[in-house]
């Protein structure tokens, strides 16, 4: 018992301690003059002359994305309300909230609303979680999942959504860090707040109550996938939309002939190492063939440890795709995917897919044997992979057919922007939450 009780004490000083220097990161800054006291410090992604001076050493995406941001001529981070005043901002059109890094979603987004010309800002999500293990896990096992600043952070939104008064709040992800009443504020503060729903929210593997609760409370609901669209609707959420991925055309590009490709190998696979992946990626290998995976997990088993290569940015994933014979895209079963975003990218990157068939992939790249093949079952896949690595002309037709068909689509990430905010722009002005949900429920 005694043990138990060091234990307990020992988590709450970490607990204590963890939140002092959370305290501490959020009021020290290393900034220009005129942007002292900035209260977002550290919740901001590094887009201007709000990002830190001095700190660790980042990989050359991340320098080019700060460079490519801090071109830009519109303001893309924001202090407090003083500043605002002082500066005199246009109202802001869109708030992005979301991962911001180069290769997640938020990014894209960010990307699009610049390529339409928007006024737009972002904050970048993961700041709500914490790099400390323990207090991770802690709130992962006993606090219902929920990121351990979700209340810092959303506090932050909130407060900036009251300076900037934004038209639109879209967030992305599976666990948004805003819980219901937060919503809820941004709305009675004018704002039409919208979610992008990356992740199946009822994945086992990710649900969050918490999380689940707050879906009512969101004006419209995007999904990249159809199975769950009636789940968002009995969760209470008023206006649901089916709204699929998208490439960026800047980081999803064919390879440039005149540069040497990644190592060669017969097939390449982006995405993590799922449950239900494994025994297809395992029977390729038994079946010979030279693979190249990109994504976490792949080095933990030893059927696929020879063939993992880590995680890689967009540069390298372009140049293995052109050195790789064919590409294979597999949906995420546990997330009830009929696509996932590497579809849109490894179409837009260009080579010669072999894809999992599903509804949505046939709506994306057409049918069989067209611009892609597909396969359903593991004698299918390993099938088709044979067939494939023996006639190379069969390769180089199907990834032009493939291209040619990407060019006459609109599948941009500014393209699905604008769907999105021409759906919105349908949506009426923000009411009550909750009687928006009573409306839901027959009386009786």
């Amino acid at each position: 018992m005694a043990w138990y009780r060091a234990k307990a004490t020992r988590l709450r000083s970490v607990l204590r301690i963890d939140q002092i220097l959370i305290a501490w990161a959020h009021t020290e800054y290393s900034v220009g003059p005129s942007f002292r006291q900035c209260p977002l410090k550290g919740l901001l992604s590094p887009k201007d002359s709000l990002a830190p001076t001095s700190g660790p050493l980042v990989s050359r995406d991340e320098m080019d994305f700060r460079k490519r941001q801090t071109t830009t001529t519109t303001p893309q981070n924001f202090g407090n309300a003083q500043l605002f005043r002082k500066t005199g901002w246009p109202k802001m059109e869109l708030l992005i909230i979301g991962y911001t890094e180069p290769g997640q979603l938020g990014n894209y987004l960010a990307s699009a609303a610049e390529k339409l010309g928007l006024n737009y800002q972002t904050m970048d999500a993961r700041r709500a979680e914490t790099n400390n293990r323990l207090l991770q896990t802690f709130f992962w096992r006993l606090r219902g999942r929920r990121p351990a600043n979700l209340a810092r952070f959303a506090a932050q939104v909130v407060d900036a959504c009251a300076d900037m008064k934004p038209a639109i709040v879209l967030t992305t992800g599976g666990r948004v860090p805003l819980e219901r009443a937060h919503i809820e504020k941004l709305r009675a503060l004018g704002c039409k707040v919208v979610n992008y729903s990356t992740d199946d929210p009822w994945n086992p593997a990710l649900y969050a109550k918490w999380f689940v609760s707050s879906l009512p409370a969101y004006d419209v609901i995007f999904t990249p996938r159809r199975a769950n669209i009636n789940d968002f609707r009995e969760s209470g959420a008023c206006d649901v939309d089916y709204m699929p991925f998208g490439y960026d055309p800047e980081a999803h590009r064919p390879w440039v002939g005149n540069l040497a490709p990644g190592a060669p190998s017969d097939l390449l696979f982006v995405g993590g190492c799922d449950g239900d992946r494994l025994p297809l990626v395992g029977s390729l290998v038994d079946a010979g063939f030279n693979l190249a995976l990109y994504g976490q997990y792949w080095d933990r088993h030893s059927k696929t440890n020879a063939h993992a290569r880590g995680f890689a940015n967009q540069d390298i994933i372009r140049a293995a795709t052109a050195s790789a014979a064919v590409c294979l895209c597999l949906v995420r079963r546990a997330n009830r995917d009929g696509h996932v975003m590497r579809s849109f990218e490894a179409a837009a990157i260009g080579g010669c897919i072999l894809a999992e068939d599903s509804e949505d992939h046939r709506n994306l790249f057409g049918s069989h044997g067209g611009a892609v093949r597909y396969f359903k079952t593991i004698p299918d896949l390993v099938q088709e992979a044979r067939a494939l690595m023996a006639d190379a002309g069969e390769r180089q037709r199907m990834t032009l057919r493939l291209r040619e068909r990407m060019l006459q689509r609109a599948d941009t990430y500014a393209d699905r922007l604008s769907a999105m905010l021409r759906h919105i722009r349908k949506v009426p002005e923000a009411v009550d939450s909750r009687s928006r949900r009573q409306e839901l429920i027959p009386p009786g």
